[in-house]
Protein backbone atom coordinates (compact mmCIF):
# COMPACT_ATOMS: atom_id res chain seq x y z
CA UNK A 1 0.00 0.00 0.00
CA UNK A 2 1.07 3.23 -1.08
CA UNK A 3 0.39 5.00 2.08
CA UNK A 4 2.28 2.52 4.21
CA UNK A 5 5.60 3.62 2.26
CA UNK A 6 5.02 7.64 2.77
CA UNK A 7 4.29 7.10 6.25
CA UNK A 8 6.83 4.63 7.16
CA UNK A 9 4.16 2.29 8.22
CA UNK A 10 3.50 5.16 11.32
CA UNK A 11 0.59 6.70 11.88
CA UNK A 12 1.20 10.19 10.98
CA UNK A 13 -0.61 12.15 13.64
CA UNK A 14 0.62 9.99 16.69
CA UNK A 15 3.70 8.32 15.30
CA UNK A 16 2.33 4.42 16.74
CA UNK A 17 3.40 2.04 14.57
CA UNK A 18 0.73 0.47 12.00
CA UNK A 19 2.10 -3.00 11.67
CA UNK A 20 -0.02 -4.46 14.44
CA UNK A 21 2.53 -4.52 17.14
CA UNK A 22 0.84 -1.86 19.25
CA UNK A 23 -1.74 -3.59 21.73
CA UNK A 24 -4.61 -1.22 22.90
CA UNK A 25 -7.12 -1.75 25.52
CA UNK A 26 -10.40 -1.46 24.46
CA UNK A 27 -13.75 0.57 26.02
CA UNK A 28 -14.52 -3.05 27.45
CA UNK A 29 -11.32 -3.85 28.53
CA UNK A 30 -10.56 -6.59 26.23
CA UNK A 31 -7.06 -6.20 23.99
CA UNK A 32 -7.24 -5.24 20.40
CA UNK A 33 -4.07 -4.44 18.03
CA UNK A 34 -3.68 -0.55 16.54
CA UNK A 35 -4.70 -1.10 12.79
CA UNK A 36 -4.50 0.90 9.77
CA UNK A 37 -7.26 3.00 8.69
CA UNK A 38 -8.03 5.23 5.55
CA UNK A 39 -10.70 7.94 6.34
CA UNK A 40 -11.39 11.66 5.32
CA UNK A 41 -9.42 14.19 6.80
CA UNK A 42 -12.73 16.16 6.19
CA UNK A 43 -15.49 13.97 7.90
CA UNK A 44 -18.09 12.75 5.62
CA UNK A 45 -20.96 13.77 8.35
CA UNK A 46 -19.70 17.96 7.87
CA UNK A 47 -18.07 17.29 4.13
CA UNK A 48 -20.51 14.73 2.19
CA UNK A 49 -19.33 16.39 -1.21
CA UNK A 50 -16.16 14.96 -0.75
CA UNK A 51 -17.17 11.80 0.09
CA UNK A 52 -15.17 9.73 -3.05
CA UNK A 53 -12.90 12.60 -3.14
CA UNK A 54 -9.37 10.96 -3.12
CA UNK A 55 -7.53 14.41 -1.79
CA UNK A 56 -9.80 13.73 1.09
CA UNK A 57 -8.16 10.31 2.32
CA UNK A 58 -5.94 9.93 5.22
CA UNK A 59 -4.17 7.37 6.75
CA UNK A 60 -4.09 7.06 10.51
CA UNK A 61 -4.19 4.75 13.58
CA UNK A 62 -7.37 4.06 14.44
CA UNK A 63 -6.82 5.55 17.95
CA UNK A 64 -6.30 8.96 16.08
CA UNK A 65 -9.78 8.63 13.76
CA UNK A 66 -12.05 6.90 15.66
CA UNK A 67 -11.15 7.76 19.77
CA UNK A 68 -9.73 11.02 19.03
CA UNK A 69 -10.97 12.71 15.63
CA UNK A 70 -13.85 10.98 14.75
CA UNK A 71 -16.74 13.20 13.08
CA UNK A 72 -15.14 16.69 14.93
CA UNK A 73 -13.40 19.28 12.28
CA UNK A 74 -13.22 22.34 13.84
CA UNK A 75 -12.74 25.64 12.20
CA UNK A 76 -10.69 29.16 12.91
CA UNK A 77 -13.15 31.72 14.78
CA UNK A 78 -16.18 29.49 13.78
CA UNK A 79 -15.60 30.52 10.16
CA UNK A 80 -18.21 29.34 7.59
CA UNK A 81 -18.18 25.78 6.77
CA UNK A 82 -17.20 24.97 2.59
CA UNK A 83 -20.58 23.68 0.86
CA UNK A 84 -18.43 22.29 -2.03
CA UNK A 85 -14.83 21.81 -2.97
CA UNK A 86 -14.15 25.04 -4.86
CA UNK A 87 -15.03 26.61 -1.67
CA UNK A 88 -12.59 24.53 0.25
CA UNK A 89 -9.75 27.39 -0.10
CA UNK A 90 -11.46 29.75 1.70
CA UNK A 91 -11.57 27.53 5.49
CA UNK A 92 -9.13 27.57 8.32
CA UNK A 93 -9.01 24.08 9.62
CA UNK A 94 -8.11 23.78 12.96
CA UNK A 95 -6.68 20.28 12.38
CA UNK A 96 -3.18 19.82 10.97
CA UNK A 97 -3.00 17.43 7.85
CA UNK A 98 0.20 15.85 7.90
CA UNK A 99 -0.08 15.46 3.98
CA UNK A 100 -0.73 19.19 3.21
CA UNK A 101 0.82 21.21 6.49
CA UNK A 102 4.78 21.54 7.51
CA UNK A 103 4.71 20.22 10.88
CA UNK A 104 7.63 21.53 11.85
CA UNK A 105 6.79 25.61 10.91
CA UNK A 106 4.13 24.43 14.03
CA UNK A 107 5.34 22.40 16.31
CA UNK A 108 8.01 22.57 18.89
CA UNK A 109 9.56 19.27 20.49
CA UNK A 110 9.47 19.13 24.41
CA UNK A 111 11.31 15.84 26.03
CA UNK A 112 9.94 15.72 29.54
CA UNK A 113 10.11 13.04 32.28
CA UNK A 114 7.16 11.81 33.49
CA UNK A 115 7.14 9.56 36.72
CA UNK A 116 9.75 7.74 38.04
CA UNK A 117 12.22 8.16 34.83
CA UNK A 118 9.96 7.78 32.43
CA UNK A 119 10.74 9.89 29.12
CA UNK A 120 7.56 11.61 27.09
CA UNK A 121 7.95 13.36 23.67
CA UNK A 122 5.70 16.42 23.59
CA UNK A 123 4.45 18.71 21.05
CA UNK A 124 4.33 23.17 21.49
CA UNK A 125 3.09 25.16 19.16
CA UNK A 126 5.77 27.00 18.13
CA UNK A 127 6.83 30.24 19.88
CA UNK A 128 5.99 33.57 17.75
CA UNK A 129 3.29 32.13 15.16
CA UNK A 130 0.34 34.16 13.55
CA UNK A 131 -3.25 33.75 15.98
CA UNK A 132 -4.43 31.16 13.26
CA UNK A 133 -1.48 28.76 12.91
CA UNK A 134 -1.39 28.69 16.92
CA UNK A 135 -4.92 27.69 17.66
CA UNK A 136 -4.06 25.25 15.05
CA UNK A 137 -1.80 23.65 16.24
CA UNK A 138 -2.90 23.86 19.65
CA UNK A 139 -6.37 21.89 18.86
CA UNK A 140 -4.07 19.71 16.98
CA UNK A 141 -2.56 18.74 20.24
CA UNK A 142 -5.81 18.52 22.25
CA UNK A 143 -8.02 16.68 19.92
CA UNK A 144 -4.94 14.08 19.89
CA UNK A 145 -3.70 13.81 23.24
CA UNK A 146 -0.15 14.60 21.78
CA UNK A 147 0.65 17.32 24.69
CA UNK A 148 0.70 18.07 28.14
CA UNK A 149 1.38 13.94 29.70
CA UNK A 150 0.25 15.16 32.98
CA UNK A 151 -3.68 15.40 31.92
CA UNK A 152 -3.65 12.28 30.00
CA UNK A 153 -3.30 10.10 32.74
CA UNK A 154 -6.69 8.72 32.65
CA UNK A 155 -6.00 7.56 29.50
CA UNK A 156 -3.81 4.53 29.22
CA UNK A 157 -3.69 4.24 25.48
CA UNK A 158 -2.00 7.69 25.21
CA UNK A 159 0.20 6.72 27.97
CA UNK A 160 1.33 2.98 26.57
CA UNK A 161 2.25 5.42 23.23
CA UNK A 162 4.37 8.01 24.62
CA UNK A 163 6.13 6.35 27.97
CA UNK A 164 9.42 5.13 27.31
CA UNK A 165 9.45 6.63 23.59
CA UNK A 166 13.26 6.23 23.92
CA UNK A 167 13.39 2.81 24.32
CA UNK A 168 12.43 2.62 20.89
CA UNK A 169 15.62 4.01 19.63
CA UNK A 170 13.56 7.03 18.30
CA UNK A 171 16.41 8.85 15.78
CA UNK A 172 15.35 12.91 15.05
CA UNK A 173 16.70 14.55 12.06
CA UNK A 174 16.40 18.20 12.23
Amino acid sequence: MKCKLITSNKSPICESSLDGSVIRATRNNEETSLKAQVDHFRPINLYDFLKCDDENYLLMCSDCNGVYKGGKFPLYQSGDRAENKADIVNEKPLLVNPINDDILELFDLVFKRAGSNKNVLELQPKAGLDSYLYEKAQKTIETFGLGNYSLMNENNNVQKCRIDIFGNKLILSF
